[in-house]
């Protein structure tokens, strides 16, 4: 029993830290496609490193949200995680 708990609670810090990585990666990409679609419009690329270090902390606290409630959801054994 000991060692389900363990492998659970492996299995949840790999889910909150590929939750992260997603949402941090989701919210760049993001941020350049409408950049690059509105310079492909006729106007010009907008995008700063301040923008892009602006949406990197985006996703990173809404991937923490997010992935914390996966994990914790998966480490208690709610049925269907």
């Amino acid at each position: 029993m000991k060692n389900d708990f363990y492998v659970r609670s492996v299995q949840s810090l790999l889910i909150l830290v590929v939750t992260i990585l997603s949402m941090i990666a989701l919210s760049v990409f993001g941020k350049l496609f409408f950049s690059s679609l509105s310079w492909l419009l006729g106007d010009e690329f907008n995008t700063s490193w301040k923008d892009i270090l602006h949406m990197v902390k985006i996703g990173l606290y809404g991937g923490g949200i997010g992935g914390l409630g996966l994990a914790l959801l998966h480490l208690f054994k709610v049925k269907g995680f």
